[in-house]
């Protein structure tokens, strides 16, 4: 079911006049879609370290849920920092060569059977 539905979602947000299309077409979501692949490698790394935090911040704040807040917002942060950092220095170098690869070609010659066009 869930395959379906976002594969539903998917779908929706191949029409440009669609509400879908023009939420996930905000500047906010399309910033941390640059810097995903980061989010992705690097949220995890330090799961140890965030977890510790997570414990010192409830020991302080009282509260486990003042204390999700603080780790996961500091965690958000970090990460997406961290995020940009390697994307603006690693993985936009090895990004220049995509040129030089045929795949791309391809793609513009293959018609795809979903398009945004009646």
């Amino acid at each position: 079911m869930l395959a379906l539905a976002f594969a539903e979602l998917i779908g929706v947000t191949l029409r440009a006049s669609g509400r879908a299309y023009r939420l996930f077409n905000l500047k906010p979501l399309r910033v941390l879609s640059k810097y995903s692949y980061g989010f992705y490698i690097y949220h995890l790394l330090f799961r140890w370290v965030w977890i510790e935090f997570l414990v010192g911040c409830a020991a302080k704040l009282h509260s486990m849920a003042a204390a999700g807040i603080v780790a996961l917002t500091t965690n958000f942060v970090v990460t997406f920092l961290v995020s940009k950092v390697s994307y603006d220095f690693f993985e936009s170098r090895f990004l220049r060569y995509k040129v030089h690869f045929e795949y791309d070609r391809e793609l513009s010659s293959h018609r795809h059977a979903f398009t945004t066009e009646s």
